[in-house]
């Protein structure tokens, strides 16, 4: 039997890939036609598209992306069930924030960062690409027509998923979407400036149980333990998707090639 150490290992030397697959997987299993989906940090639309397979032309997927240049793309890219939003996303709505582009590094992008120049990013290889620039920023509580039932949410943002959790608590308490989502533990507490008690707290009012992308729940002792991939799963408690994590996910990512 695969052990977890193993699929950590196979993410690391896929480059973050096989994490990606387990994600696709996972809302492959969750979506099905006519159901609508959000994917908060688009990019180039490397899930975004297969979302939309899934709930098909009926379906309607919101694909959220801050980088101009990446939304136009995925405007050409997309099917039409597809609604591109060109927007950073946080838990207040502002007209413009500052949004730092890396620009050699696809898709990557950090929004409204206090006190930016202490951020890893600028003392790394990729702080002579990086460009500031202006972009507006909405919750997603204000961009989702509450007529919308929301079934699956995927947010990868860089280490701002928290503050845009904080931002779909009506959609969230409302709607109780499967939740995938990036966590940085730590390196991300600390650049968007909450600590982990907040961030359990916000789970626990929002009656959701956490798991890591292979199945293992995670609690606060897990909270920035080596060999977790940074993405975890979210779901209501007492529903068919706790049911499923508990009894299903680990098999079906231990059987992926």
């Amino acid at each position: 039997m695969t052990t977890f150490f193993d699929l950590y290992k196979k993410g690391e030397a896929s480059g973050g890939e096989f994490f990606e697959q387990i994600i696709e997987k996972t809302y492959r299993h969750v979506l099905k036609n006519a159901m609508r989906a959000i994917d908060c940090g688009a990019s180039v639309g490397r899930h975004t598209i297969p979302m939309a397979e899934c709930v098909g032309p009926s379906g309607q997927v919101f694909a959220i992306e801050p980088i101009p240049q990446l939304a136009e793309k995925l405007k050409k890219l997309c099917p039409t069930n597809v609604e591109i939003i060109s927007a950073a996303l946080g838990n207040v709505s502002r007209d413009d924030v500052d949004f730092f582009y890396v620009k050699h590094g696809v898709g990557h992008g950090l929004s409204a960062l206090e006190n930016p120049d202490k951020h890893p990013a600028m003392q790394s290889e990729w702080a002579n690409s990086i460009e500031v620039i202006q972009v507006p920023q909405c919750t997603l509580d204000e961009l989702v027509p509450v007529s919308h039932k929301i079934r699956f949410i995927k947010m990868d943002l860089e280490g701002g998923e928290f503050n845009a959790l904080e931002g779909a608590r009506k959609t969230i308490l409302r709607d109780r979407p499967f939740i995938i989502f990036e966590n940085g533990s730590q390196y991300s507490a600390t650049t968007y400036h909450y600590n982990p008690e907040q961030f359990f707290d916000l789970f626990f009012e929002y009656r959701y149980l956490l798991f890591d992308l292979f199945g293992r729940q995670f609690t606060r002792d897990q909270w920035n333990q080596p060999g977790y991939p940074w993405y975890l799963i979210a779901v209501s408690k007492f529903s068919t998707d706790e049911k499923y994590m508990r009894e299903s996910h680990s098999d079906i990512v231990q059987a992926m090639k």
